[in-house]
């Protein structure tokens, strides 16, 4: 159980032809691709940047662990295009003064999570859409709105 908790928050995006999917970790800094084969994924690349804080938790009827206030929110959201997959990260602890799972990064990687670009964002938003050159962002903090920013090469 105390592995399942700690996997429990996970965003995923499957590439448009169906023959692939990734899935990243929210609570810790993970992410994963794997091939779509039959009915079976088969997983063919996964990087993790390094370990979660947790802290045990010492309470009947709870897991053992929980994320420590200062563990970083990672991943808040994927977007996938046939050639590359986006990656709204946060980087924020889980004390921080705004909410944690409001993201100013955009990570760009290829299918093999090879990485190709990082946009910091003026504004933060915790869910996207692409088209394009165009990243449509959602922000609920502190207040909702949609934003819209042009990415560049």
């Amino acid at each position: 159980i105390e592995i399942a908790t700690l996997h429990l928050s996970s965003c995923v995006s499957i590439k448009p032809s169906g023959d692939k999917v990734v899935c990243a970790l929210c609570n810790a800094p993970a992410i994963s691709v794997s091939e779509i084969r039959e009915d079976k994924l088969v997983e063919t690349k996964r990087v993790v940047f390094n370990s979660p804080q947790v802290n045990g938790v010492n309470q009947k009827g709870m897991p053992l662990l929980q994320y420590s206030g200062n563990n970083l929110k990672t991943f808040c959201n994927l977007y996938s295009t046939e050639k590359h997959i986006y990656a709204l990260y946060s980087g924020k602890s889980m004390n921080s003064t705004t909410p944690s799972y409001q993201c100013n990064y955009l990570l760009v990687y290829d299918w093999d999570l090879e990485p190709i670009k990082l946009y910091e964002l003026d504004d933060s938003i915790n869910s996207c859409y692409i088209e394009e050159d165009t990243l449509y962002g959602v922000s609920s903090y502190p207040e909702s709105r949609l934003y819209v920013f042009y990415l560049n090469d």
